[in-house]
């Protein structure tokens, strides 16, 4: 059993951890041609990641005195605005507690063992060919492989595995408590507590959270192709898809594309945190994006109706622009209600039946109201852990947008120019949907999907006038003024 301890307090430190100060990051890069068409690149680069320190835990050093405004539920006042506080403020104890401070609190503490700051490998090999109609094609592969990333949310104050056979009965029975009457809080400041409390790493306090620990890690590799048709002959496009999939065990990752669904903030086991290795919270296994330019081949300088002035004004500086992403879901997330919180547990998962698959099949409008199978999960027993992954292989709903605009450029004078536009954000008017429901012991909301992200088709437009005009000390001559104005109907 151990207790707080202040920094420069009875011969302890004033600092932990082995902070790097110098921290070789070599990048190489390699190009070759094989012909006048083709190029090889290849790189390799280490990358250090940014580290968060803080101050030691403030336990001792702040305080918070609670107002009890009504002793009947709030029929009537229990406090005099007057005086509200007539038993004076509780006052901060500094470290003069000793080991004492912070009984019966959950406490937060930077871990002293860090001993080395982040770090990214990156790997990357592309060939890269111009094809006869121009386009130019790019295949290659994009890896990373990170250590020592900074982990948080681990209770290191969780009953140890081998208390277990004692059984539910056993570890919750009321126990006479050895704290009471030495200051503490919460259940500590009780005559009794549970067994499991006292047979605690640390049963002075309710949890011990572990932030900073450089403990994570994580692993990245994709493969991508790009097509690019540069600006020619009014005509510019690019289009690239990505294949890629990424792992980590940071538990204090919240679930990306979340939406109603239960955010974990440590390990389901902190006796096993190799058990936390999963799919990433922003793993997406494709995505394909795309984007357009085209200059209609009208107006002044272009080959159709090129005659007039007029004629310019109306029919040229057209162009048709747009923007695609088409993408996978995010991975999901399946918990139950906690059942081992008597051991200091934060979260806990359900097992995995093995007989039918997690996820439905369809289309996304058809599974609205069934996205996961329950009878794909079975809730763990108490004192037992889910066998599911941290993150399932089972994505949510997947990204579809499309902009599509449309600009109009004018020249009013020579020095003077004003543009049109028309925007329409997601075009299609297709919905991207939040992620499902995912807690398995709510079963109304288990697998069932009741929010939309993304907004309806929006519709903007606008115009611009921008240029310049010659200014003199007094405001007439040699110089340069911006000027703008914008205007926008929906």
């Amino acid at each position: 059993m151990g207790g707080v301890e202040y920094a420069g307090v009875n011969g302890n430190p004033t600092q932990t951890g082995n902070a790097l100060s110098v921290k070789p990051g070599p990048r190489i890069g390699l190009a070759y041609q094989i012909d006048s068409k083709t190029v090889i690149r290849a790189g390799y680069g280490i990358y250090w990641v940014p580290t968060f320190f803080s101050y030691q835990n403030a336990i001792g050093y702040s305080q918070t005195t609670s107002i009890n405004a009504s002793t009947n539920g709030n029929y009537t006042p229990a406090i005099s605005l007057s005086n509200p506080y007539p038993n004076g403020l509780l006052q901060p104890t500094g470290n003069t507690l000793g080991l004492a401070s912070g009984i019966g609190q959950g406490i937060t503490i930077f871990s002293p063992s860090t001993t080395s700051a982040g770090y990214s490998q990156h790997y990357s090999l592309e060939i890269q060919r111009q094809l006869p109609t121009g386009i130019v094609l790019s295949v290659g592969t994009l890896d990373s492989h990170s250590d020592h990333l900074l982990q948080s949310g681990i209770n290191i104050d969780q009953l140890n595995p081998s208390y277990y056979s004692l059984g539910v009965s056993a570890l919750s029975q009321g126990v006479a408590n050895p704290l009471f009457g030495n200051g503490g809080v919460g259940t500590l400041a009780t005559a009794k507590v549970s067994q499991a409390q006292l047979l605690l790493p640390y049963p002075q306090y309710s949890s011990v959270s572990v932030s900073n620990a450089s403990t994570a890690a994580a692993l990245y590799y994709s493969f991508y192709f790009r097509a690019e048709r540069r600006f020619s002959k009014g005509l510019s496009v690019l289009a690239s898809y990505t294949w890629s999939r990424s792992t980590d065990d940071i538990t204090g990752a919240s679930a990306a594309g979340a939406s109603n669904i239960v955010q974990v903030t440590g390990p389901q086991n902190a006796y096993n945190l190799n058990g936390e290795w999963s799919l990433s919270t922003q793993n997406i296994p494709n995505r394909f994006t795309m984007s357009g330019t085209y200059e209609l081949p009208f107006g002044k300088g272009k080959p159709f109706l090129s005659g007039g002035r007029f004629l310019d004004y109306v029919v040229g500086g057209w162009s048709l622009n747009v923007l695609g992403i088409i993408q996978s879901g995010f991975p999901l997330q399946v918990t139950q209600a906690n059942s081992n919180s008597l051991i200091g547990a934060s979260y806990m998962r359900p097992n995995a039946t093995g007989t039918v698959s997690a996820g439905t099949s369809g289309s996304i409008d058809s599974r609205l109201s069934d996205w996961l199978n329950p009878a794909a999960f079975s809730v763990a027993p108490e004192l037992t852990f889910g066998d599911t992954s941290r993150f399932l292989n089972v994505e949510g709903p997947r990204l579809f947008n499309i902009d599509f605009s449309v600009f109009k450029s004018f020249t009013i004078r020579e020095r003077i120019k004003a543009q049109f536009r028309a925007e329409a954000l997601n075009s299609t008017n297709t919905p991207y949907f939040g992620n499902p429901g995912t807690v398995l012991t709510s079963p109304s909301t288990f697998g069932v999907i009741t929010s939309q992200i993304n907004y309806p088709r929006l519709v903007p437009a606008g115009t611009a006038v921008y240029g310049s005009r010659s200014l003199s000390t007094d405001g007439s001559g040699p110089g340069a003024m911006a000027q703008s104005a914008n205007t926008c109907a929906n």
